[in-house]
């Protein structure tokens, strides 16, 4: 599909320079970056699907079913569990999120 095309086009293209000077090093955008872009796109042909600009089959590829493991506290999976699905994007990079890193234990003398 296309649009996998557009996802690994967007962090290996380099970037264009900000000046007109010769940079060091070619700049990329990051994995979260596309991942934005993608949103941003995959939201547009949603649009498009219900405007019947784009055909309605496409709007059904752009995301992928997901079960939810870990709940969030008071989240309501209903009677069945039929919450227990979310759709999710089907063109996304995995990308950690930074978050508080553990310190090293510190050993007590006994």
């Amino acid at each position: 599909m296309a649009l996998s095309g557009l996802q690994q086009w967007l962090v290996t293209t380099p970037l264009p320079a900000r000046s007109r000077r010769t940079p060091a090093a070619p700049r990329y955008r990051s994995q979260g970056t596309a991942n934005a872009v993608m949103t941003a796109v995959t939201d547009f042909l949603r649009f498009g699907a219900l405007h019947g600009w784009v055909p309605a089959q496409m709007a059904g590829l752009l995301s992928e079913p997901k079960f939810l493991r870990f709940l969030p506290a008071g989240y309501d999976d209903g009677e069945r569990g039929q919450w227990l699905q979310a759709q999710v994007s089907a063109f996304r990079f995995q990308v950690s999120e930074p978050g508080s890193r553990a310190c090293p234990r510190s050993r007590s003398a006994a």
